[in-house]
């Protein structure tokens, strides 16, 4: 966020960024660039977000010779008194059943033979891509998973959830999960589940994969379906809530917090009572996919227009 959008202020002090330049530069960046830019709303509330963080972070660290903040103002705070920050929507976007089909037809190419010759880590993309939706995990925390965060034999994993300050959460495998993961492990390059495209560094340090962009445009120009990472993660919580499944089971598979709800606070949910939800989601994906032939495919259709709604 600094280096694409406050570079110019890396070398300013502090105590030099005023509040009317926060509103300027926050203008700026939300504002269309050209006829067919359509400018960064969201991404100027993110970058005053971080620059936020940082004034908040020196107003308690740095202290003068009397103990008073030497950073009592955070200049960002004129955003919000002046009600500036852009409106922001949360994205709707989902993978639909009718387009599972399509879209794991698209990825079954990113395995043939002819693609590897094109781009060799491109079944890596396509595993990933394939984890995401069968696991819900956040992009981040699957590039980021290493192999000894994964136990094949009693197919669990412990991934570090970054957006819950590095927090190191249990889950299981539902079979087809655990059958990627073994048939990645004994292809294994690095540390990494995801390796990137040079498995090792000039340091010799293991390399992940990066957000796999050309691929996913790949994806959707082979199946006509539009979609990011973490539409998968968002079609993998809206079939999860079409199941029925236990609240408590459905924010636990989803990483997220029981927040100011007393009662989720006591229940115990370990690895092994997330199971057989686990295994629910997988085994209807599979079935709206066609990879498992079954009549018995429930309609997301109503969770949808939820989401939608």
């Amino acid at each position: 966020m600094v280096e694409n959008h406050l570079a110019d202020w890396q070398s300013r002090q502090l105590r030099d960024i005023t509040r009317d330049m926060v509103a300027q530069r926050h203008t700026q960046i939300a504002s269309p660039k050209s006829a067919t830019d359509l400018g960064s709303p969201v991404g100027a509330n993110n970058v005053m977000r971080v620059l936020r963080a940082l004034f908040n972070f020196a107003n308690g660290q740095y202290e003068d010779e009397e103990g008073k903040s030497l950073f009592p103002d955070n200049p960002v705070s004129r955003l919000s008194h002046t009600r500036a920050w852009n409106p922001e929507t949360r994205r709707q976007r989902i993978i639909k059943t009718v387009d599972l089909p399509a879209w794991f037809g698209a990825i079954q190419q990113l395995r043939k033979p002819e693609e590897q010759r094109v781009d060799w880590c491109s079944s890596t993309v396509a595993d990933y891509l394939e984890f995401i939706l069968f696991t819900g995990l956040r992009r981040d925390d699957a590039l980021c998973l290493l192999w000894d965060q994964v136990d094949l034999k009693a197919k669990t994993m412990e991934p570090v959830i970054h957006k819950k300050q590095k927090t190191v959460m249990g889950f299981p495998l539902a079979e087809h999960v655990a059958a990627l993961l073994a048939r990645r492990h004994s292809e294994r390059v690095n540390d990494y589940v995801f390796p990137g495209r040079e498995p090792f560094g000039k340091s010799g340090q293991s390399k992940r994969l990066d957000d796999p962009k050309k691929q996913i445009a790949r994806v959707i120009a082979l199946s006509g379906v539009e979609f990011s990472s973490h539409d998968l993660r968002r079609t993998f919580i809206t079939v999860a809530e079409s199941l029925d499944l236990s609240p408590f089971a459905l924010k636990r598979l989803c990483s997220h917090s029981a927040g100011s709800d007393v009662t989720a606070g006591y229940v115990i949910m370990d690895i092994e009572r997330l199971r057989s939800p686990a295994e629910k989601i997988s085994r209807y994906l599979l079935r709206a996919s066609s990879k498992e032939d079954s009549a018995s495919v429930i309609s997301i259709t109503d969770a949808e227009k939820r989401n939608q709604g």
